[in-house]
């Protein structure tokens, strides 16, 4: 493995070696879930491949949609024309169907009632009537009670 590792160009070292961090191959060796959609296709799993040894990727486009030069980096952080939203609906959509498995009353994108006179604490509050949440689903916390998720992702 020494051996290996001193011939490996120096911009693939760091991918190797957390290749080799532990549970780090555990996708390769798990059942593929085809009911929440956890299967890869013949390209998708060998663009999992090439991302996990820093290996460029076939048929990306040169440019975003924002103007930016377009490459994985930018990809999984434009909010334009990158992956952000898809990963936001993916696990919108993933949460929707778990909930949707032990509470009731459960949606996607649902609209929020009106704001009429009420003061808000906070000045970030939506207050426009076509505001909406990502999923609410009732008796998650307490029987008969609404719960409401916003799904964020961290910066």
């Amino acid at each position: 493995m020494e051996e290996v590792d001193n011939n490996l160009p120096d911009n693939l070292k760091p991918f190797v070696e957390q290749a080799r961090d532990k549970g780090a191959s555990s996708w390769l060796n798990a059942l593929p879930i085809e009911e929440q959609n956890f299967v890869l296709n013949k390209g998708e799993f060998k663009d999992a491949l090439r991302l996990r040894y820093n290996i460029e990727l076939e048929n990306l486009p040169a440019t975003c949609p924002c103007g930016e030069r377009f490459d994985v980096t930018h990809a999984l952080t434009c909010g334009k024309g990158g992956f952000v939203i898809e990963r936001h609906d993916n696990v919108k959509n993933t949460l929707t169907s778990l909930l949707n498995k032990v509470c009731v009353d459960v949606e996607s994108e649902p609209h929020l009632i009106p704001v009429t006179n009420e003061t808000l604490v906070y000045k970030t509050a939506n207050t426009k009537d076509d505001a909406r949440l990502d999923i609410k689903a009732k008796s998650f916390w307490q029987r008969g009670q609404t719960a409401f998720f916003d799904i964020r992702h961290a910066r």
